[in-house]
């Protein structure tokens, strides 16, 4: 009788530690999505998408720079 009681006390705590954890970490994404959806897609504050930065390096570029250091 003791070990039911006991098995059915720690079935009761792993369902409420469930619950509990299922709480918090979706209280946390519910927060926290904005910000996680605006550095994946790389967006700002109004939802635009950020300019992306230019390359400046290329090998034609790297080639020409090297031709000019050797004269």
């Amino acid at each position: 009788m003791l070990s039911t009681v006991t098995a059915l006390v720690q079935e009761s705590a792993t369902f409420c530690g469930f619950l509990f954890g299922g709480a918090v970490f979706g209280t946390l994404a519910y927060v926290f999505a904005p910000q996680i959806r605006r550095s994946v897609l790389n967006e700002d504050e109004s939802g635009f998408r950020k300019a992306k930065r230019p390359v400046y390096y290329d090998e034609g570029l790297e080639k020409t720079r090297q031709t000019l250091n050797a004269k």
